[in-house]
This record gives C-alpha cells, structure tokens and sequence, in this order.
C-alpha cells in the first residue's frame, strides 16, 4: 500500500463533511490488502493487518505510552503496552497503524513527509475506530438492524472488541447508529462528575440538547432511576463502583 503524499495530506486538509469521507478513505486504504485476504474474519485481526502494512506488533511491560509507531529496515515496528485491556490495546495498535500513512515508503527505513501535529493524532484516532470497525463488518453482523442501542453496544464492544468508548463513538458519531451522549463517571464526593475528555455526542445533536441528556445520565447514577419511554440508557458499572460508562440514547 502507498497513498500518494499529496491524497494524504487532503485528508488531512479536509473539514466538515469532507473529513468525514476523507477517515472513510484513510482506513480504506489500510484495511485494502487484508479485506482482500480476509474478508470474513471478525474482528480484524491485528497483526495480519500490521503484516499488510509492513508492521510488526510488539507487545512491552511496563510501557508509559500506549503504544509507539517506530520506522525500521523495510517496514515498522508497534510497541504496545501489553498490560492494556483488549479495547484499549486493539485502540492503540490500531491508531498507530494509522499514523503509517504520513511516512514515504520509497527507502530502506520509512520517513516522514510532514511533521507530526495535533491534528494527524485527532486523524488517526478517528481512522483507528474505522479500522477497528470497518462498515462490511457491521453489515455482516447487522448492527443497524438490531433498534435496541443495548444490543448495538453489546455486538461493538463483544464481536468487535470494541473498548466502551470507542463504541459509543462508532455508534453515535461514525455511523450515526443512535442519537445521544455517552461518557464514563466518576464517583466524587460531591456526586458523579463526568471524566474530563471522556464525553462523545451524536454530530446531529444541538449543543443546547446536550446538557439535559447528560443530566439524566448523572439522575440515573444517582437514583438508578430509568428515564420515560422517549429515551434508553446504557450503563456499565466498574467494580470498583467508582466509576460508570453511561450512554443516553433517544428513541
């Protein structure tokens, strides 16, 4: 596989709508050798993929950083915290795969054609939930067709290895599956507090709509009380009961 610099650098041009087409077309072009090659397996099977793009998983303990993308003698290599849980771990392989598109493969050791900045890594975690949920995936698994939101979530984050938050962004933001917030809460002493950058929203919901269904997240927390039947709420409690994963969908 090799993108064109001047394609990649539209991509990561492009706004609005466009960015959109342009996430759809970045992990196109890395899912193209193994879609080719293996088309029924779910979910993606990272190192074939890393394979595919001259990529090497390597698995560390004691890792600081997620994971890292290291140019190397023909290809790449991917060093992983191995310590990760499987949703975080897939996340960052997969996200790192993604930074791969920003370096020329024309050499012994791949190099960069652009300097890394904030937006390649907003780029490439956005790639990365495309890649790790590709859309003939979730047609053969039929997630849209199923109109609960507790079985859309349970098919990203069970089939698909999905961690929780990637999930609720495929479903309320990538694919438009559900029109709602989701995020994870914490437990202080003041009450529960949604984490900081931990919240997603469905684009086609208003700003102004947001806050009431964030607070009904927060009532339910607290109460364990469901709202009316206009609304669903999906809810992951941590063992701890320190902490919460709570989507609020509409009906």
């Amino acid at each position: 596989m090799r993108v064109p610099v001047e394609r990649v650098l539209s991509w990561l041009a492009a706004r609005a709508r466009e960015r959109r087409r342009a996430i759809q077309e970045a992990a196109s072009e890395l899912l193209a050798d193994y879609r080719r090659e293996w088309p029924d397996l779910i979910p993606v099977e990272l190192h074939r993929l890393a394979y595919t793009l001259r990529a090497e998983i390597i698995p560390l303990v004691a890792m600081k950083a997620d994971a890292n993308l290291v140019p190397t003698t023909g290809g790449f290599r991917v060093y992983v915290n191995g310590e990760h849980f499987m949703g975080r771990y897939r996340t960052a392989i997969a996200h790192e795969l993604a930074h791969s598109l920003f370096y020329e493969l024309d050499g012994e050791v791949p190099r960069r054609f652009v300097g890394h900045s904030k937006q390649e890594e907003y780029f490439c975690f956005d790639v990365a939930r495309r890649v790790l949920a590709p859309d003939w995936h979730l047609d053969a698994l039929d997630v849209a067709g199923s109109s609960e939101p507790q079985t859309m979530f349970g098919i990203l984050t069970g089939q698909l290895c999905l961690s929780r938050p990637v999930a609720a962004r495929v479903m309320l933001d990538d694919y438009e599956l559900a029109k709602g917030v989701a995020g994870r809460w914490v437990r202080a002493e003041e009450g529960w507090k949604l984490e900081k950058n931990s919240a997603c929203a469905s684009p086609s919901l208003k700003r102004a709509d947001r806050a009431p269904l964030r607070e009904m997240a927060r009532a339910f927390l607290k109460l364990r009380t469901k709202p009316d039947d206009n609304y669903t709420i999906v809810s992951v409690f941590e063992q701890s009961g320190q902490g919460a994963f709570v989507m609020v969908v509409q009906a």
